[in-house]
């Protein structure tokens, strides 16, 4: 499969202390029998929520594929292994390659990254570096010219719908990425703009080129919407606390990629109406502005937005 090379991360750390913030040391997870192979790694910093993250991710990744059924006569396994891609005074950046099988035509790879902001090690977001849903856009417009370039015209595998498809604000809130102090590197998954056979694709971007959408400040509130018109009781608190502030725009994500990923006119209607009847109910019971209030009806709302 393709996977990041954790000893030679581990390599590169230890060889620069000059810039290393965090010692690495790397865990594992092993496990082999005649229908279940687990060959999982993960970082362990000695920052206890950092470490926790790590832990609870790849038990997941190990749970979500589960244990072969009697009577099955194919192999389950889950392969995690992982990149420090950043790690300096400013960021703490970590990118996980995980490939799992349960049965079908083929494994699953997919990547997902973690990045952190120093020296207090709190966790942040794409959507939180740029400026909103305008920073996303003009990245999903730079990596659409790059992936148009290089994937479409004679014998193409995909289109420029599929690829538009997968550049979309929401789609790029949750992508693996880099943020390197001289590029933003984009990670599209299989399928994500072209077909399993075409692979994963890769996307370059300059920090010169989104220079005027890069926020100063990545922990101020970052929400669904633009923070300097708010004007209800609850757009008011929702800006008033980074935490509020992520819960919406996750919900706002969620529920874009839910709806577009249905082509059935009538259930994207129907998650239209879903959205909206929570919107009057989260208004209706909070709409005074109460944080708790509001965080539980966020809560309880991605839980409900979460594949089935």
């Amino acid at each position: 499969m393709r996977m990041f090379a954790c000893i030679l991360a581990l390599a590169v750390v230890a060889a620069t202390p000059a810039i290393a913030r965090l010692a690495i040391t790397d865990k594992s997870v092993g496990k082999s029998t005649p229908k279940l192979e687990l060959n999982v790694h993960y970082p362990v910093t000695g920052r206890p929520a950092i470490d926790k993250l790590f832990a609870d991710y790849v038990r997941a990744r190990i749970a979500e594929v589960g244990k072969p059924e009697a009577g099955e006569d194919h192999e389950y396994s889950v392969d995690v292994a992982y990149q420090v891609l950043r790690n300096d005074e400013k960021f703490f950046s970590v990118g996980f390659a995980v490939e799992e099988y349960s049965g079908g035509a083929h494994p699953i790879h997919f990547d997902e990254s973690f990045h952190f902001l120093m020296p207090d090690g709190a966790r942040v977001f794409l959507p939180e570096l740029v400026d909103g849903q305008r920073g996303l856009s003009k990245i999903g417009k730079l990596a659409i010219a790059d992936l148009d370039r290089r994937l479409l015209g004679k014998d193409a595998m995909t289109n420029a719908d599929w690829i538009k498809g997968g550049t979309t604000n929401a789609q790029l809130a949750q992508i693996a990425f880099e943020w390197q102090p001289r590029a933003l590197v984009l990670r599209f998954g299989e399928y994500a703009v072209a077909p399993y056979a075409a692979g994963p694709q890769q996307v370059r971007i300059p920090m010169s080129a989104i220079a005027d959408v890069v926020r100063a400040d990545p922990r101020a509130p970052a929400a669904s919407f633009d923070c300097t018109k708010a004007g209800s009781a609850i757009e008011k608190s929702v800006c008033a606390d980074a935490g509020l502030a992520r819960l919406d725009r996750q919900v706002s994500e969620a529920y874009a990629i839910k709806r577009d990923s249905d082509h059935n006119p009538k259930a994207r209607l129907a998650a239209l109406e879903e959205q909206r009847a929570f919107l009057a109910a989260r208004d209706k019971a909070c709409g005074g502005g109460n944080a708790a209030c509001l965080a539980d009806a966020y809560r309880k709302r991605l839980v409900a937005l979460q594949p089935s």
